[in-house]
């Protein structure tokens, strides 16, 4: 018996499968038996009141599912730049115009009026200390700078080395060990209070460029990579000294968090753990690390073990963030889907990773629009809290700044604190 159509209420019809024995009312505006359309709200035998309400609901809805969740969000002013580092609550801001060109401002500010400037005349970019603390380069030495609630305060400045000039602040090695790199490409720290040489001249070629060098995250070792692989130097009491791994490969690298060993990649295959103890290549997982000309490179860590959390391309060549163990072979992929996921970050805490989203192709030169994202672990999803255009350049984030999960990046020329 096909189904048949009853009807009551001039507003309801009533759908009846035969042998069914439920009867399901939907409301239309005719009883008939052709296409109906949906009953007005204002038809509705509702108090006006509750109508209005009603419809308020469904409006918030539909902009909540056509904009996204609302993500608090704060604008500190016009950039170009941002420099910070997980655990310190101070993030640095670049303005692209003006004297002073670079601006302080800490975590938690609220707006741009929080952002303190920093002294005239820091050449190049300057960097943030685990603690917190401002180093700066200026012609005459290393400034040391510390924001604090009214005013920026400069402390004694650190003499630099009697080396061919210019020089570059490469970063901060173990968060507070400056490293500079001359004009002849060869690099210096300052350990025991003085500036130690580390490359030889035969290494002078292969860190040319200070933009490919990897700082360890405790100290007395960096890593870059060479015509042969990637090449580690260390430094303590006895001096400096070299470790090479021919067997490694890769544009990008990335510390352990305890500072025992490099994660490359391999010259053939897979992910490797480059040793310090020894030396040594040591098989980690299969995968890769998602390196692309197009948009930056990021890894970090969460978790006891430590998972690393870095982009890896998959069999068609779409870059996914994945989780990998560092003690065993497990790995699995946080993002899915058709678009390229891309820089991740780790907050202090490990629950928060904010990566990039975005449609593009690897060999074209057309924009890029990407997404900011944040996922939660304890709560089991992501959140996207942003849109906007990819430009080339360094320091456009996105970064954890803080010790709470505040993200800081550019968008649209201004600089952003993102708090999910």
């Amino acid at each position: 018996m096909p189904n048949t159509i009853h009807h009551r209420d001039p507003r309801v019809t009533e759908l009846a499968p035969s042998g069914a024995g439920l009867r399901v009312a939907v409301p239309t505006r005719y009883a008939s038996g052709q296409l109906a359309s949906p009953i007005p709200l204002s038809s509705l035998p509702l108090p006006r009141v509750l109508r209005t309400l009603l419809a308020l609901a469904v409006l918030a809805g539909t902009l909540v599912w056509i904009l996204g969740p609302c993500v608090p969000r704060v604008d500190l002013g016009p950039a170009v730049s941002v420099v910070g580092r997980t655990g310190a609550d101070v993030v640095l801001i670049e303005r692209p115009t003006g004297t002073p060109r670079w601006w302080a401002a800490p975590a938690s500010a609220r707006g741009a009026a929080a952002a303190r400037p920093l002294p005239a005349g820091i050449l190049g970019r300057p960097a943030l200390a685990a603690t917190g603390e401002i180093f700066g380069l200026v012609r005459n030495g290393l400034v040391r700078l510390e924001l604090t609630a009214d005013e920026v305060i400069q402390h004694e400045a650190l003499s630099l080395p009697q080396v061919p000039g210019p020089l570059r602040l490469v970063g901060l090695d173990g968060g507070d060990a400056p490293v500079l790199a001359d004009g002849q490409g060869r690099l210096h720290v300052r350990f025991d209070g003085a500036w130690t040489p580390l490359a030889t001249e035969a290494a002078v070629a292969e860190c040319a460029d200070p933009s490919q060098i990897v700082l360890s995250p405790v100290g007395r070792v960096l890593a870059y990579p060479g015509a042969e692989g990637w090449t580690l130097w260390l430094w303590g009491p006895d001096g400096p000294r070299s470790l090479a791994a021919p067997g490694s490969g890769g544009e990008a690298a990335v510390f352990a968090p305890d500072g025992t060993c490099l994660v490359v990649e391999g010259r053939t295959d897979g992910l490797r753990r480059l040793m310090l103890s020894n030396g040594s290549l040591e098989f980690m997982a299969l995968g890769n690390l998602g390196t692309s000309r197009r948009v930056p490179f990021s890894a970090g860590f969460r978790g006891d073990p430590p998972v690393l959390i870095a982009p890896q391309r998959d069999f068609e060549g779409i870059v996914h963030v994945f989780q990998t163990q560092v003690v065993n072979e497990m790995r699995v992929s946080l993002t899915t889907g058709g678009h390229h996921h891309y820089a991740p970050v780790v907050s202090l805490d490990g629950r928060s990773v904010a990566y990039l989203q975005a449609p593009f192709d690897e060999d074209g030169d057309d924009a890029i629009v990407e997404s900011l994202y944040v996922h939660d672990f304890e709560k089991g999803h992501a959140v996207k809290c942003l849109k906007r255009r990819a430009l080339p350049g360094p320091g456009r984030g996105p970064l954890f700044v803080g010790h709470s999960p505040v993200v800081a990046l550019i968008a649209d020329g201004r600089a952003i604190l993102v708090r999910p």
